[in-house]
């Protein structure tokens, strides 16, 4: 059923997960696991920043980088310890800095103070996803939520990323305040990053190196 009576699902989750709950972790204690957790670190840390400077801009600088990288880590963390999955990566998204932009529009034409009214949300969604969880209405997400929408949003996000680089990287060659030669400097730094990141991914099927030297240098 969608709606259960209040803590049964949690219960029968916690009784599902606790024989592995420490499995969880012990297993990843090797060194096939180094190279996922180097990849995973720049994977949460880059969206973190470059999200986090963009917040910046659109806040006024009410809410910034810092601010993004503590939440990220301090949630991640929390997440990691209690939700009996540790492999699951919480990170900032496209969609929170147009909500979060939005809101702080919004505060700013009914002057209500930002940051206040920000964490007040965060109180109340916190409060209707604990009453969701608690009364397992989650089941609404697993019924009629499939791939499908999963990988529109991995590609929603992908294209904001893109987008939003592009965009940085132009701008360079239409700034009087910068130099033609740092913005060619600046463009091929980033193709050569690219060009290293999908090196990197491929390295696993490639022929360079030995076996285990792969496995611990790219990502699985």
């Amino acid at each position: 059923s969608i709606v259960e009576t209040p803590f049964v699902g949690l219960k029968r989750d916690l009784k599902q997960r606790l024989p592995f709950y420490v499995s969880d972790y012990t297993e990843g204690l090797n060194l096939k696991c180094l190279a996922s957790t180097l990849f995973m670190f720049f994977a949460c840390l880059a969206p973190a920043v470059a999200f986090g400077s963009l917040l910046n801009v659109k806040t006024q600088g009410a809410m910034g980088a810092l601010e993004m990288l503590v939440s990220t880590s301090i949630c991640g963390m929390v997440y990691a310890l209690f939700s009996g999955q540790p492999v699951t990566i919480i990170g900032s998204t496209g969609p929170v800095l147009a909500f979060t932009a939005i809101m702080y529009s919004t505060c700013q034409q009914m002057a209500l103070p930002f940051l206040s009214t920000y964490a007040w949300v965060g109180l109340w969604t916190s409060g209707i996803l604990g009453l969701c969880a608690v009364t397992s209405t989650s089941n609404l997400v697993i019924r009629y939520l499939t791939r499908f929408t999963d990988e529109i949003f991995a590609g929603l996000i992908s294209v904001i990323f893109v987008v939003e680089a592009m965009k940085n990287i132009v701008s360079l060659l239409f700034n009087s305040g910068v130099s033609s030669s740092a913005a060619l400097l600046s463009i091929m730094t980033a193709i050569s990053t690219c060009a290293f990141a999908l090196s990197l991914a491929g390295l696993r099927s490639s022929s360079y190196f030995n076996k285990k030297a792969r496995e611990m240098v790219g990502p699985k």
